[in-house]
């Protein structure tokens, strides 16, 4: 449980169901997917909706390694049962 201070700490362990983070991992894939092979006009409406902050392309890296990250860390806590 978070208190007082603790919320301003990036690194302060929240307690999250395995199953959650399974569904966040494989969303998080699905989406690198889809944007990795959008449309032309999927690319352009992203675009203009972040104001040319970022790219599919950049967007759908971040989202295939957060991916990664989350089946590795749900893979290393299996490991530890």
């Amino acid at each position: 449980m978070l208190h007082g201070t603790d919320i301003d700490d990036p690194d302060q362990p929240v307690p999250v169901a395995a199953g959650e983070l399974f569904a966040w991992a494989r969303l998080f894939a699905e989406l690198a997917d889809w944007l990795d092979h959008a449309a032309e006009a999927t690319r352009h409406d992203f675009a203009r909706f972040f104001a040319g902050a970022r790219s599919t392309q950049a967007t759908a890296v971040v989202l295939a390694q957060a991916s990664q990250r989350i089946a590795t860390l749900l893979d290393a806590e299996g490991d530890r049962s």
